[in-house]
């Protein structure tokens, strides 16, 4: 009797993301011309409307020095 190999589940970069991912109000310009200086603190949030450049899900409201 041979037992049937089935492949793992898969594990993509937007596993378990579905809360993270969901925004439906629009950004204004402001959040486009925000002005950092190196040293500023600032908080790694995802903006699901932005596709390149996203980050890791993982790193959602981290606090980051510049």
């Amino acid at each position: 009797m041979t037992t049937k190999k089935t492949s793992g589940h898969s594990h993509g970069f937007k596993h378990k993301s579905r809360s993270i991912m969901t925004k439906n109000a629009p950004r204004g310009v402001s959040f486009l011309l925000r002005e950092y200086h190196e040293g500023d603190k600032a908080v790694v949030i995802i903006d699901p409307r932005q596709h390149k450049g996203l980050p890791h899900r993982r790193y959602h409201g981290k606090v980051g020095t510049i």
